[in-house]
């Protein structure tokens, strides 16, 4: 007869393991349903046979830890009881009531998981995806989980320092159009750059506040920064190929996942 063994959540749930493979993650599916950006859809598989657990990583964004040590991806690792299990290296669990194989007895607490070679594991098979998680490498692997990559911070600093030149610009431009009944024409022209500075001041400190208050990459931005060369405004033409280019990369993409699992 099989032994109840169960996680606790930090707020004192417990889920009882079943045997056979099951999802941790925020995928509605799931065994573990964890509503909380740092995890991924598909986050951790455990797999369970008789009164032993493994756990695996299913390449997620911000990492599974077990007793602080970062999973290598994909590798099957046992459990033991008492150990901790935490998601994304901030949503903790504890297993009771798992007894680790003989192939892993007493390494525990003295070698790094991520070091251990994957345990023998059953013959069950990997938990079907429902979609396969992208092949470029984990964001922030072995950092702290939802520290932004440098490339967000420059989009966000160049944002707002492109949004106080155009707001001068704009404000400068339509003072000189109201001079005359030509200028005063061309006044929607003019506002045009006090417009996209002011979008481009509130994206920026949405985006270097702590938790971001953005959830996704603003290409809409960077677009309009190209339209502003009509105004002979190469400094926001060079941000926005800049902010492009930045958006399309891949450490940058996985930030933005890990807020709210959006991707491209």
């Amino acid at each position: 007869m099989n032994t109840d063994i169960y996680l606790q959540s930090p707020a004192g749930e417990t889920t009882i393991i079943p045997v056979g493979a099951s999802l941790m993650g925020r995928e509605s599916a799931s065994l573990v349903v964890i509503n909380d950006p740092a995890s991924s859809r598909q986050h951790a598989q455990l797999t369970r046979e008789a009164d032993q657990v493994w756990i695996t990583d299913l390449n997620s964004a911000n990492g599974t830890f077990v007793n602080d040590n970062r999973l290598q991806a994909n590798q099957l690792y046992p459990l033991n009881s008492g150990d901790r299990v935490s998601i994304g290296g901030r949503i903790n669990y504890t297993i009771h009531g798992a007894v680790a194989s003989a192939n892993a007895a007493g390494l525990a607490g003295t070698v790094l998981l991520s070091d251990m070679p994957a345990a023998a594991g059953p013959a069950y098979p990997q938990y079907p995806l429902a979609s396969p998680p992208p092949p470029y490498p984990a964001y922030n692997a072995g950092s702290q989980p939802g520290v932004k990559p440098g490339k967000v911070q420059a989009i966000a600093i160049m944002n707002l320092i492109d949004g106080v030149l155009n707001v001068m610009w704009g404000i400068g431009l339509t003072c000189s159009a109201v001079a005359s009944l030509i200028g005063i024409l061309l006044i929607p022209f003019t506002v045009y750059p006090i417009i996209l500075g002011i979008m481009e001041l509130v994206y920026a400190s949405q985006l270097l506040s702590t938790p971001p208050g953005v959830r996704k990459p603003a290409q809409y931005l960077a677009i309009m920064q190209l339209l502003n060369i009509v105004l002979f405004e190469p400094i926001s033409l060079i941000i926005g190929i800049i902010s492009l280019v930045f958006y399309s990369d891949e450490e940058v993409k996985r930030y933005f996942e890990s807020l709210s699992g959006y991707s491209q």
